[in-house]
């Protein structure tokens, strides 16, 4: 078996492909277009799932062997839930051999090491392998970018931190992410403030209100607020993420008065007045502080810090609120 990166599976369209990963979406978009490659050729698709204990090679050999009533080809889809068992091996040892013009074979495992792709027993049957790698962090946000625009979306920087914060690198989660938008609004351009606003969906209040109110000084009208949004499902991310946009602003205007905020915040900034009283308040060098706690805040909301976040969101908002 020939190993093969993701960008040579459209030219090694053969009869037999192998696809190994632990990114479901990509192990998932490579399979399918293996698969709309022979079905363009009217092959009729048949999925095998393979579970430990749960044997179906009798139905899957049968399938290999029999006639399709309704086309002259076929497609066999085995997935499986692990890295192939001894008894899984000796079984594609005895079905892939009959793959042929009329016979097409894809495979989905888990990822593989070196070790394991490199085994006499794999290397001796016939097709493709190509292992599928995990997306490295820092290339997230262009590919999450590239994906927004083809659903039809442009984000601007604040609304592409707001989705790869809530999706957390998980591929699967963000096109989740972009179909629930369709769904949700027209397609076209999109900033940080119009994407919380959608996805806060019909919660009674929305991360806006709690800010607004802290920002204002009203501490007893943010803590209930917090709770409410918490009780209601709103995202531990969306919170933190929500808090920490804020605190950036309140330090532009702390530091360089409004004239410091982005163009398309001026002339209209619906709650500058909000801003302006936090501003009187608070020193830049406190914003900076809260920036900080907002930093700890956002790891506890990834689950990269111990601690409890609704306590460490109440600790924060009384600060901003004093």
């Amino acid at each position: 078996m020939n190993i093969i990166k993701p960008e040579q599976l459209g030219q090694n369209l053969g009869t037999i492909c192998w696809i190994a990963g632990d990114e479901p979406l990509l192990v998932n978009e490579s399979a399918d277009q293996f698969a709309s490659h022979w079905r363009t050729q009217g092959a009729e698709r048949f999925s095998f799932q393979i579970e430990k204990n749960q044997p179906v090679w009798d139905d899957v050999l049968q399938e290999a062997g029999g006639m399709s009533l309704f086309a002259s080809l076929k497609l066999l889809d085995i997935r499986f839930a692990q890295l192939p068992s001894e008894e899984d091996k000796k079984q594609l040892a005895r079905i892939l051999p009959l793959a042929d013009n009329t016979l097409a074979i894809s495979i989905r495992t888990p990822a593989m090491n070196k070790k394991q792709t490199s085994a006499k027993w794999l290397q001796a049957l016939p097709g493709v392998l190509m292992q599928i790698w995990p997306m490295d962090k820092a290339k997230f946000p262009n590919w999450l970018a590239s994906r927004a625009s083809a659903a039809g979306f442009q984000l601007d920087q604040s609304a592409l931190s707001l989705l790869a914060e809530r999706t957390e690198g998980n591929l699967l989660a963000a096109m989740q992410e972009l179909e629930k938008l369709k769904l949700l609004c027209e397609p076209g351009q999109l900033t940080g403030e119009q994407l919380m606003e959608l996805v806060a969906n019909s919660s009674r209040y929305k991360p806006q209100d709690l800010l607004d109110a802290a920002l204002q000084g009203n501490l007893d009208a943010a803590v209930k607020i917090q709770r409410d949004l918490i009780t209601e499902g709103v995202a531990e991310p969306l919170l933190s993420w929500a808090i920490a946009n804020d605190l950036r602003t309140l330090l532009m205007i702390s530091s360089k008065g409004n004239n410091a905020l982005p163009p398309y915040m001026r002339p209209h900034f619906a709650r500058a007045k909000h801003f302006e009283r936090a501003a009187a308040r608070h020193s830049t060098s406190k914003v900076e502080q809260l920036l900080k706690l907002a930093g700890k805040l956002d790891r506890l909301a990834k689950g990269m810090d111990d601690g409890d976040f609704e306590r460490a969101t109440l600790t924060l908002l009384a600060k901003l609120a004093a």
